[in-house]
């Protein structure tokens, strides 16, 4: 089911049990050779498949294309909403959508930069409203074991235009992609994948710009990204999704978690 498809009496008598779920992109700069629609396009299309494989169980809503990325203005190419504004943003669609009867609800996640604000979001709606079923997720976390398995870059393959990311947009839309302007950038991490920083064996997380490690906007090894790659990616990542979202549809309260 997919909400803007949909007439309001339509939505009056969909099934209350399905899994309500609510993209989360961004607009910001992808380096040289990326679009700045790349987290709402890849996160619009990995829902989109997830709603395709779950017709009856899911209800698609709109992508949110208006992200949380501060980080990113200083190259430019970048719109952003402030972490308060686009926390109450996302409060009010899932008021109104817990406001229609449905009591399950996915926020899937395609923007680093989202995560703080969302989690904001998610604490205040459940003082609000305890016994709503409500949870989110960033694609890459769900599924890291597959992805980590997929990739080849051992040093900071996964970042921001990284392999992963200009892997997937390959796949979605190669013609889109500057192939000529593709490079590597940004300080090489050991694990391959996403990290702050590490002291002592521990995981810090810290604040900072792009501006302050890379010299494209770019952070990662997006020239070991393929098209093919990208298909292995995105199978992966929707085989997770689907996944969570039937824990989810067959959850019937906090509890169970």
């Amino acid at each position: 089911m997919i909400f803007h498809h949909m007439t309001h009496p339509e939505i009056a008598a969909a099934n209350r049990n399905a899994v309500v779920i609510l993209p989360l992109g961004s607009t910001e700069q992808h380096g040289y050779h990326l679009p700045v629609d790349t987290d709402t396009r890849i996160i619009t299309a990995l829902c989109a498949e997830l709603e395709r494989r779950m017709p009856a169980e899911i209800l698609l809503m709109p992508t949110q294309w208006l992200g949380h990325s501060p980080h990113h203005l200083d190259f430019g190419g970048t719109v952003t909403l402030h972490h308060e504004l686009y926390s109450r943003m996302l409060t009010e669609t899932i008021r109104c959508i817990a406001g229609m009867g449905f009591r399950r609800i996915l926020l899937i996640n395609g923007h680093g930069g989202n995560i703080m604000p969302v989690s904001m979001t998610l604490q205040a709606v459940k003082l609000e409203d305890p016994d709503l079923l409500l949870a989110a997720c960033s694609y890459w976390e769900l599924a890291k074991q597959e992805l980590t398995a997929l990739r080849e870059g051992g040093e900071f393959a996964m970042g921001h235009a990284c392999e992963l990311e200009t892997s997937l947009y390959l796949y979605l839309n190669e013609a889109a992609v500057r192939k000529d302007l593709i490079r590597d950038a940004g300080r090489p991490d050991p694990s391959g994948y996403f990290a702050y920083t590490m002291f002592s064996g521990a995981t810090a997380s810290y604040l900072s710009n792009f501006r302050q490690f890379t010299d494209t906007g770019a952070l990662g090894r997006p020239t070991l990204a393929t098209a093919e790659k990208g298909k292995a990616m995105f199978e992966a990542i929707c085989s997770c999704l689907v996944r969570f979202a039937s824990f989810w549809h067959e959850k019937q309260t906090m509890d169970q978690l």
